[in-house]
């Protein structure tokens, strides 16, 4: 860009009060390196960047200055889906934008809701204005060299409207009371982007030998499977001459006549074929010989799909050699997700040990961050409930609560359990029959545990029986009274289905917020700090990358999370423990 028409570009950026913008980008390698090219912002080079209003629009052709990106720092910069932009810009140029607002997560914290409602920029756009756009022109940038005159007006456009947008929004987040929401998701789009560029270190090696093993204990399993049928004179199944099992194990409708065969009942009328062996619907028989390797085996098949070879070559990025993962910031709840990899599903133990850093050449360590019984606390303190807050503060709650159950009946060994599974079986919100499965006991002994528990913390029931009239009254769940987030009731919710997400729904998004707002102060703390980069969130857990030079850190970071539940809860202070290792393991 010449001087003249940069430095006159310049002072308009800096006259303004806020920024529409948008990229558009290529894959770098054209598509030979990695399929995800053109959306992962190290695979990717900008093919023009796009600033502008509803009355001027301009566009920048390929990597914009370090000027202009210095100007834009500072500025409110509006975009949708901004998340992608902010991570581009910043791998290309290595200055972030400080300043964001996504129009996209604005409008999902509006319209909070489980109707299926399409938030990408020409569906809204559509639905509020009116305004009709194309977007199947977007798919022709994947290997644009130069961009011609049809995908230049169509990037124009797509900031065109952008502050017609964006007033509309913040006119209804203001009729709303949520400025306060807004304020804390837009600063949550940066933090999640940081952790999405920085990824995660596996050990692949590591990977490898529990793929294996877990590919041997499949053959053992399937031997003992089949081994287990043939004791039980079960020889329908099997071709008798070369007793061999003909069954396909992986074939529900192969493995349900098995279950019938056992006079079990695996009847289900959810599914089309009138019967389901899900784990959940099968648990209840786990005493069963037959039925205690099965629940095995698929747990080791899940293993196998979950964390087999194809992981690597799928997930692993060329250029960092890490695993980034896409963080989904608005659930129901507020809750995030990831996928591509889903590195919330990887289960403790194995495979979390297998991200470490133990044969790096870099001297680094994994530090865990989490808050104690996050959910329970908040239950507590929303409800007031004094017994409870007693019990969570007491050194095993769980074993606190199981003695008001079972009283003078209380055996630990067999009755903590329970009491651990009924605190968090009210707190999710599960119902008596979700219970009786969980624990495996009869419906009625299930409901006499979920009564004394409430019992035993006589607040809770009235503070959910409260959130439920108040829903039913205004049609949609405040989930949190701090920040105003809302979940809108639709028509066809049963009153069993909203009773649970009354029940549930509150506690789950005031714990996300909390952990919401720790990472923005996370942010802010680790953006500058060579010693420490945000990685992973997990809920209730935050996950770091950090060099030798720890012990400080990790202090200073279990005091931020802390004052972060300061901030919402006012009747319990949130714990957080915390851990280092080589191994990402909590």
């Amino acid at each position: 860009m010449k001087k003249e028409k940069l430095n006159k570009l310049l002072k308009w950026v800096n006259d303004q009060d806020y920024i529409c913008l948008d990229t558009e980008a290529r894959g770098k390698y054209f598509g030979f390196l990695h399929p995800m090219e053109g959306l992962d912002p190290y695979l990717s080079e900008i093919i023009s960047l796009q600033i502008g209003n509803a009355e001027e629009q301009h566009i920048i052709f390929g990597t914009p200055p370090k000027e202009l990106m210095i100007a834009l720092r500072d500025k409110l910069c509006i975009g949708h889906n901004i998340k992608y932009d902010y991570k581009l810009l910043y791998v290309a140029t290595g200055i972030r934008l400080e300043k964001v607002f996504d129009t996209m997560i604005a409008e999902k914290l509006l319209n909070n809701s489980s109707t299926t409602i399409r938030y990408g920029l020409g569906p809204v756009l559509q639905r509020l204005f009116g305004i009709e756009m194309n977007k199947e022109i977007r798919d022709t940038f994947k290997q644009c060299v130069v961009m011609d005159a049809t995908q230049i007006q169509y990037s124009l456009d797509d900031i065109k409207y952008l502050d017609r947008l964006y007033f509309s929004q913040l006119k209804r987040c203001k009729a709303k009371d949520m400025g306060d929401l807004f304020s804390i998701e837009m600063d949550v789009v940066k933090a999640l982007s940081e952790m999405e560029l920085n990824g995660m270190h596996l050990n692949e090696e590591d990977w490898m030998i529990l793929y294996q093993e877990n590919l041997e204990k499949e053959k053992i399993l399937l031997q003992k499977l089949s081994d287990i049928l043939w004791k039980h004179k079960k020889y329908q199944f099997f071709n008798i001459v070369e007793k061999k099992c003909l069954l396909n194990w992986n074939s529900s409708l192969q493995i349900i006549p098995v279950f019938l065969s056992y006079e079990l009942d695996v009847t289900s009328d959810k599914h089309k074929s009138g019967f389901s062996i899900a784990e959940k619907n099968i648990k209840k028989y786990s005493e069963n010989e037959f039925v205690e390797i099965y629940l095995e085996y698929k747990g080791v098949v899940k293993s196998i799909t979950t964390y087999g070879k194809k992981f690597i070559g799928k997930y692993k990025n060329p250029i960092t050699g890490k695993y980034h993962t896409n963080l989904t910031q608005l659930k129901n709840t507020g809750r995030s997700a990831s996928s591509n990899p889903n590195l919330m599903n990887i289960s403790v133990g194995g495979p979390r040990k297998c991200f470490n850093f133990v044969n790096s050449a870099e001297e680094k360590y994994y530090l865990v961050c989490d808050y104690s019984k996050q959910e329970l606390c908040v239950l507590a303190d929303r409800a007031e409930d004094h017994s409870l807050i007693a019990t969570l503060e007491a050194e095993d709650a769980h074993e606190e609560t199981a003695k008001k159950i079972f009283k003078e009946k209380y055996n630990r060994k067999k009755h903590r359990p329970i009491g651990k599974t009924v605190n968090f079986a009210v707190a999710y919100g599960s119902t008596a029959h979700a219970l009786s499965e969980s624990l495996n006991v009869n419906l009625d002994e299930a409901q006499s545990y979920i009564d004394l528990f409430y019992k035993a913390y006589p607040k809770l029931k009235p503070y959910f029986e409260k959130v439920y009239r108040e829903a039913l009254r205004k049609r949609f769940i405040r989930l949190d009274n701090v920040t105003n987030r809302k979940f809108y009731i639709d028509s066809y919710m049963s009153s069993d289905e909203i009773l649970r997400k009354c029940q549930n729904y509150p506690i789950q998004s005031l714990s996300a917020t909390i952990t919401k707002v720790a990472l923005v102060l996370l942010y802010e703390f680790t953006k500058n700090d060579d010693r420490i980069n945000l990685i992973h969130v997990q809920h209730d857990e935050i996950i770091f990358e950090v060099t030798k030079d720890y012990k400080e850190l990790e202090s200073q970071v279990c005091d931020i999370m802390t004052e972060a539940g300061r901030k919402f809860l006012n009747h319990i202070e949130l714990k957080v423990g915390s851990m280092v290792s080589k191994y990402w393991d909590h």
